[in-house]
């Protein structure tokens, strides 16, 4: 069972979880559901840009490791078709994995920064 946090600025939106990595695209995938986003999820630039068309989802987050000149050009090709799109990258994952922060701290922090890009306190 999946515990819900009481306040969420979720409000059921969508985030395109575009990551390469499959391990971390499901663990970041659960966080972002168990706070309350709808999560979609891919692996490459080209899925990413097809389903960014045809869904528009609330934000796109980036957090491709293997090709940084991917994100780039993806972000340009969604932009140039919607500018209105919100897409944030993750950068230097290795943050989110700090042993300075527990576990707790970590999820929070990535939710909290997640929902500030929709304008939530």
């Amino acid at each position: 069972m999946i515990n819900r946090p009481r306040h969420s600025s979720a409000n059921g939106r969508t985030i395109l979880l575009v990551d390469d990595s499959p391990k971390e695209k499901h663990v970041r995938a659960i966080m972002l559901n168990t706070h309350g986003y709808n999560v979609e999820s891919v692996s490459n630039p080209d899925d990413a840009y097809r389903f960014s068309q045809a869904k528009r989802p609330d934000l796109v987050l980036l957090a491709l490791s293997k090709d940084t000149e991917g994100e780039s050009t993806l972000w340009e090709r969604i932009k140039r078709a919607n500018p209105r799109q919100l897409v944030a990258f993750l950068i230097n994952n290795s943050f989110y994995l700090s042993p300075v922060f527990s576990t707790s701290d970590l999820v929070r922090d990535f939710v909290e920064r997640i929902g500030a890009l929709f304008g939530a306190a």
